[in-house]
């Protein structure tokens, strides 16, 4: 069951609650006082709460309301005779959930219950499904945002204030079209388009935030309320990444397509020249603004651009708009470098292509300058082949046809004895592992199908001699050329060396540190397990090769080793670094690029039993680590002691004791001290408690012995981590202090002569004029004291510091000594002259007091043309203020006004004013405790007195003091003051008299009504009580109905004393409160009446709207009795207004009037009420019947 707390002081009113309320089912509990309110509320926690605002205590209900509310969250309905202002503003603080005036309507008050417990449960239930909501947006990996129909947000998420770098507060208020880049810009106004719409959907957008650009999915979505369109909905997911990649996959496909145009275009190029000419070319139809090949010197050699650029370094040369890129041009023939202009910035991945791009066109070239180089050596074959140190044989269709003349010598003949033979018919019949015309064949065709052919071979001399050989068949073309090399001496050298190769390979695999060798000729020898773990080259692959492929998987190319420098002693590659020798071994150090690695390499020569050099032996250790941690100690101790040296701030480095330990250039050069003095001795004595305050402190301002003097320094202390040692800066601000000082000197000066004119323009009182001037010449020149003297008709001399008799030196200008300034001026009957004293004056102030000087005396001359102008005008600006002043009910505040007024005049330095009996107000001026016996203005020394008369006789004075001589002549002016004044007392006196009297006839009969209102509302509520304590039915009617007519006549009363008007009333608005109440509190039985009431805007006196209320009463009841047969009915009133008419039509949709229904003939005393109150009001009664009863009261307005 629900529970309700009454809180009412009124018995019976407290008691018809109570009852109404057990009727509808609420458990009431009932109290009389604030206090026991709230005692009882925070006890009960009630469901709903009727409170009094008015109660007899000390606490009233408002101030209850608003502790009950503090502690929990109750529904509150205020019920109250109150209806003003005040008192509704102070119970709308507490947010009521209604505020019902006395008397109540049962059925409003219903309703309010019923929907004060809706609207908690609803707001309970919406704040508990608002913060589930809103859990779910701030936890989402999504942005979100809520705008508005102009685009403005009015929440978004965490994650969307993460996605533009800002704060959620930065973000909130701001229109979304803030944050999307201008491009996509229309894509959202489509976007809000689509939701005003009503319609959903995802786009791609761009965001711009403080990181950049960031691309986003918008799925956006209407927010529709009955009203329309109210905003939208909007999730963001970041698709940055994604976009990056594709862009990146777009440019990386151009790049390839135009480096396959390069590839092309190297493949048709004839010439060096063709080739770099078209890559120009090509790359200027690539977006670039300049192409071209350059020299070193800068020098273009082929394409378009910049005629010169010097010096070519490597690397991106940037502009305001533009941007240059030069790449070098790695292993060509002489020096080359590609350098491409772009009207924007080039950045790191582009250079790259372009690296490819040169990396291409440098291969060309040198395969270029290959060919040309081929054909040179095609010249010189011939020569090489005869000359040769090997036999070699031309071989055409197994048959010898040419040999050269190492050939003829080994095999011992002539020409005719080898050519035109098969190569195996110079061979025993048999080799090792065959018939030697069988093997011979078999490998001669074997090089016919372009395999090269190496292998060992028994020979046999034209003297039948034979012996062993190495032979190398390779194809030429038709034609098989074999190399035939003498083994007989090798084969007599291996078999001794094979015995040492042994050891010595025995002992380089045991080396722990990668290791190989090279015999003179440049051939590998050796190739050590950890080796082949270091570069990934097994010893079969590489032993054996020279020509430097020992470099490749170091450094990429065959490139001279530090073997090569042990071996063939000369200038060593420049890789090379920190080369020492001891002994025969050779040490140094090297960085291996694509490995990044270092390595420390130790060469050693391998001797024979002779002591002659047969090879080279280098060891590799990898010291990558040692090296780059000694490199980065050796910078960041350069860089740091570079930054400490070359600081334009004095700086030093001392221990806790002040000893200097270090000192930087400057500091040196401004106290002249280095390390190993102590701090403490550049200091005073009474500096040094501040040094020793330095140690807590971050900062302070000490005084110090520098090199030229003392100086003001401020000192900055750090801490050397794990040193014990602080690094103190010293910033000297000595010429800083001396500027600010003469600075705020010249400044006072400015400023104090550049507000002597405002001062001038802005005041008429010369006295104040003159001290202020006086006052600012001191301040200026800083003077001890000064004088003043102005002789304008009268003399006025203004002193500081200084006496008025005091014997000053007959001078002008500046004293000898320095103390005395004395300046005088004249202009027609007016001079001035300004005596000043100090310590020391300089020019400088003499200057400045001449310039006062002269100001001053313009200023008086404007001074006192401005006084009598504004004399006749403040008279008569007096005369008008006064009469606005009389408009107002205060006599007080009129002459306040007055008075106030009267004392901005110069001409006045106070003033006062008596009114009898016992109204005082005062101004600078004691008020007189009289009415004077004269009538006239009266003048006594500086003492002006103005009769004041209210009703033809004297009642008052008013008293001013003169500020100057000449006012006492001006009686006729001051008679008008006195008269104006006068008039003005007797017009609020009058106005008074007036106001006073309908004030009280107001208050009187708004309490008349109130009162009536009330007691008709107790004997209401004493016949609803009365209905408890019987049974009869007809007993029941009579009461209900009384208790309706007491009710109209009530509502009646309430209506007049809550009307601006206290003789007329709203007619339409007071018979849909009867109605209203009517059909609550007579509907029973489970009847459900529908009231439709409208009505013209007509106002009428009480004596016409009470006898319209109870008709309308009678009517409504008759009606609710006789006319419904079901469970529904519906009442229709209507109020009209034609010309002077009021038309009053009263109609239901029940049973109707009987056939025989007559007014006139009923004895009911509702229907006769009717009929009479109809007649007593002029009016014209019409009934009959119109889809129910019908009733029609045509009556006079006036």
């Amino acid at each position: 069951m629900p529970s309700a707390l009454v809180v009412e002081d009124e018995a019976v009113t407290s008691l018809e609650l109570s009852r109404l309320l057990e009727s509808w089912g609420y458990e009431t509990v009932t109290v009389r006082t604030g206090e026991d309110a709230i005692e009882t509320a925070l006890r009960m926690k009630p469901d709903v709460i009727l409170m009094d605002i008015v109660l007899p205590s000390d606490v009233d209900g408002v101030t209850a309301a608003r502790a009950i509310k503090k502690e929990m969250d109750i529904p509150l309905i205020f019920i109250t005779a109150y209806s003003s202002r005040e008192v509704f503003e102070r119970a709308a603080e507490v947010e009521p959930e209604a505020y019902l005036l006395k008397p109540f309507n049962s059925r409003e008050l219903g309703y309010a219950m019923e929907l004060a417990i809706y609207k908690n449960r609803i707001q309970n239930l919406l704040s508990h499904t608002s913060r589930r909501y809103q859990e779910i947006l701030e936890t989402t990996g999504e942005g979100v945002c809520v705008f508005n129909a102009d685009g403005s947000i009015q929440y978004c998420n965490e994650r969307m204030a993460d996605l533009l770098s800002m704060r959620r507060d930065e973000i909130i208020g701001r229109k979304i079209f803030d944050f999307i880049h201008p491009s996509d810009r229309e894509t959202m106004e489509r976007i809000l388009d689509s939701c005003r719409r009503g319609s959903s959907g995802e786009h791609e957008l761009r965001f711009r935030t403080d990181d950049g650009t960031r691309w986003v999915i918008l799925s956006g979505h209407p927010l529709i309320e009955s009203s329309g369109f109210r905003g939208g909905f909007c999730m963001f997911r970041d698709i940055t990444p994604q976009k990056m990649l594709e862009r990146t996959l777009r440019r990386n496909n151009s790049c390839l397509r135009l480096l396959s145009r390069i590839n092309r275009q190297a493949a048709i190029s004839a010439t060096p020249q063709e080739l770099m000419e078209g890559v120009s070319g090509i790359l200027m139809e690539a977006r670039y603004s300049g192409a071209s090949f350059r020299e070193s010197d800068g020098t273009v050699i082929a394409g378009e651009g910049e005629k010169r650029v010097s010096p070519l370094r490597p690397g991106i040369i940037a502009g305001e708009d533009t941007s240059t890129a030069v790449i070098e041009l790695e292993d060509c023939s002489k020096p080359l470098y590609l350098v491409v202009s772009a009207p924007r910035m080039i950045d790191d991945e582009e250079l790259g292509f372009l690296r490819e791009i040169a990396s291409s066109t440098a291969g060309a070239l040198r395969r270029m300058d290959s060919e040309q180089r081929m054909n040179d050596i095609s010249s010189r074959y011939r020569e090489l082949f005869e000359n040769a140190g090997d036999a070699i044989f031309l071989m055409k269709d197994f048959r010898i046809i040419g040999c050269n003349s190492r050939a003829l010598e080994l095999f011992g003949g002539d020409e005719e004895d080898i050519l035109g033979r098969k190569p195996w018919e110079l061979s025993p019949e048999y080799q090792h592992h065959g018939k030697s015309s069988e093997i011979a064949r078999k490998l001669i065709e074997r090089a016919m199908n372009g395999e090269k052919c190496e292998f060992t071979w028994i020979h046999r001399k034209i003297s039948g001699e034979t012996f062993p050989t190495r032979v190398v068949l390779s194809r030429s073309g038709d034609i098989v050329m074999g190399i035939v090399r003498d083994m007989t001496e090798l084969y007599r050298a291996h078999r001794k060396l094979k015995e040492e190769h042994r050891k010595f390979r025995d002992l380089l695999e045991s080396i722990p540190d990668p290791t190989f060798a090279l015999d003179t000729r440049g051939r590998v020898i050796a190739w050590n397990r950890e080796i082949e773990r270091l570069t990934g080259v097994k010893k079969e692959e590489i032993l054996g090769r020279g020509n430097r492929v020992y470099a490749v998987p170091f450094y990429g190319r065959r490139t001279p080793g530090l073997l090569e420098f042990l071996l063939n002693p000369g200038r060593a590659p420049s890789r090379y670094r920190n080369i020492s020798r001891e002994g025969n071994a050779i040490y140094a150090e090297v960085h291996v690029e694509h490995m990044g690695r270092h390595f420390q390499l130790k060469a050693s020569p391998i001797c024979d039993a002779e002591d002659r050099t047969v090879g080279a032996i280098e060891i590799l250790r990898d010291v990558t680590d040692y090296i780059e941690t000694k490199e980065k100690l050796r910078r960041s101790k350069n860089r740091y002691r570079a930054i400490f040296e070359n600081r334009a701030t004095p700086t030093a480095i001392t221990d806790r004791e002040w000893n200097i330990t270090g000192t930087n250039r400057v500091f040196r050069e401004l106290f002249g001290v280095d390390e190993g003095f102590n701090l403490r001795d550049l200091l005073d004595q009474d500096e040094l408690q501040k040094l020793e305050k330095l140690r807590e402190s971050q900062r302070a301002l000490i005084r110090m012995k520098g090199v030229r003097g003392n100086l003001h320094v401020m000192v900055h202390r750090g801490d050397l981590p794990d040193s014990g040692q602080m690094i103190l800066s010293f910033n000297d601000i000595t010429k800083l202090r001396e500027s600010q000082r003469k600075l705020r000197d010249e400044l006072r000066v400015r400023r104090v002569l550049s507000e002597i004119y405002p001062q001038a323009v802005s005041t008429d009182n010369l006295v104040e004029f003159t001290e202020y001037i006086l006052d600012a010449t001191c301040k200026v020149t800083g003077a001890d004291g000064g004088i003043i003297r102005l002789r304008n008709g009268e003399t006025i001399t203004i002193t500081e510091g200084m006496e008025p008799t005091e014997e000053v030196p007959d001078l002008e200008g500046l004293s000898e000594d320095g103390k005395m300034i004395r300046i005088t001026s004249s202009s027609a009957d007016m001079s001035s002259e300004f005596i000043l004293r100090g310590s020391s004056f300089s020019k400088a102030d003499l200057r400045a007091v001449r310039h006062i000087s002269q100001y001053y005396m313009l200023a008086v001359k404007q001074i006192s043309y401005r006084r009598r102008m504004n004399e006749h005008w403040n008279h008569l600006r007096l005369i008008n203020i006064i009469l606005k002043l009389a408009d107002t009910e205060d006599p007080e505040l009129f002459l306040r006004g007055v008075l106030d007024f009267i004392i901005r005049c110069p001409e006045f330095n106070g003033g006062s004013a008596y009114l009898d009996p016992d109204l005082k107000v005062e101004r600078g001026l004691i008020p007189p405790d009289s009415i004077p016996d004269t009538e006239g203005v009266r003048v006594d020394g500086e003492i002006i007195e103005i009769p004041l008369s209210v009703d033809g006789a004297v009642r008052g004075v008013l008293r001013l003091q003169a500020a100057y001589s000449d006012v006492k002549e001006k009686t006729e002016f001051l008679e008008v003051l006195g008269g104006e004044i006068s008039d003005g007392l007797q017009r609020i006196t009058m106005r008074n008299q007036l106001r006073e009297s309908l004030r009280e006839k107001e208050v009187l009969l708004r309490e008349i009504h109130h009162r009536v209102k009330n007691n008709l509302q107790i004997v209401a509520s004493l016949l609803s009580l009365q209905t408890a304590y019987t049974d009869n039915q007809e007993t029941l009617n009579v009461l209900r109905d009384s208790q309706m007519r007491v009710r109209a006549m009530a509502v009646a009363h309430e209506k007049i004393y809550r009307s601006s008007s206290l003789s007329m009333i709203n007619v339409g608005d007071y018979l849909r409160a009867i109605a209203e109440e009517m059909t609550t509190l007579q509907s029973t039985g489970g009847l459900l009446v529908d009231l439709d009431v409208h009505y013209d805007d007509i106002m009428a006196e009480m004596d016409r709207c009470i006898p319209l209320g109870l008709i309308t009463n009678e009517i409504i009841s008759n009606s609710i009795k006789h006319a419904f047969t079901g469970d529904r009915g519906r009442i229709v009133i209507s109020l009209k207004r034609e010309d002077d008419l009021g038309i009053l039509e009263i109609s239901d949709n029940g049973r109707g009037l009987p056939e025989d229904f007559n007014i006139d003939e009923l004895e009911s005393l509702g229907m006769q009420l009717v009929s009479n109150l109809v007649m007593q009001i002029g009016g014209e009664l019409e009934y009959g019947n119109r889809d129910g009863a019908f009733f029609r009261i045509t009556f006079p307005l006036e």
